[in-house]
């Protein structure tokens, strides 16, 4: 039973032939006829490549997937974004809060410098959809829910605008 295993394989960078004998290696060796396979690319590969060359080229346009469909066309619409499409506004809707918001967060402030436990501002969120008025409705609607962030920044401004009432007090 003979085995048709190749075990000498050329030792030329890229060159693909095996052979099952040393001395069939030796004479491939010598005359040179090496066999070169075309490296097969992966999608990731091919997809970096393309980028490449686009980036070379400076073609720097989106295709409008809507014009590509035929639907209707929107009136501001543009084959090409913009640049910076996909960042983050910068403006960003700065609301004022309520009076009613004003006062609860203050007197949570109070409660916690009174007795020395500071409130955490995601439990004052959590706690101010539970909080009932005298009458026993809910002190706050949904549209009026304050964030972790919203709380702290408040409590913050507090405690700054105390420091700042306590050293005009002693001078």
């Amino acid at each position: 039973m003979e085995c048709h295993c190749k075990l000498f394989v050329c030792p030329e960078e890229g060159c693909v032939k095996s052979f099952q004998r040393f001395s069939s290696l030796e004479h491939h060796l010598d005359v040179g006829k090496h066999k070169y396979a075309v490296e097969s690319l992966t999608l990731l590969d091919k997809a970096m490549m393309s980028y490449a060359s686009k980036l070379e080229q400076g073609v720097a346009t989106v295709d409008n997937p809507v014009e590509d469909t035929g639907a209707a066309k929107a009136p501001d619409s543009r084959s090409s974004l913009s640049m910076g499409w996909a960042l983050k506004s910068s403006s960003t809707k700065r609301t004022r809060l309520t009076e009613n918001q004003e006062q609860y967060l203050t007197e949570v402030f109070k409660i916690g410098k009174q007795t020395g436990k500071k409130a955490s501002p995601s439990n004052v969120c959590k706690s101010m959809r539970k909080v009932r008025s005298a009458d026993g409705s809910s002190r706050f609607d949904s549209s009026s829910y304050l964030t972790s962030q919203q709380v702290a920044s408040f409590f913050s401004h507090l405690a700054s605008k105390k420091v700042v009432q306590a050293d005009e007090s002693e001078d």
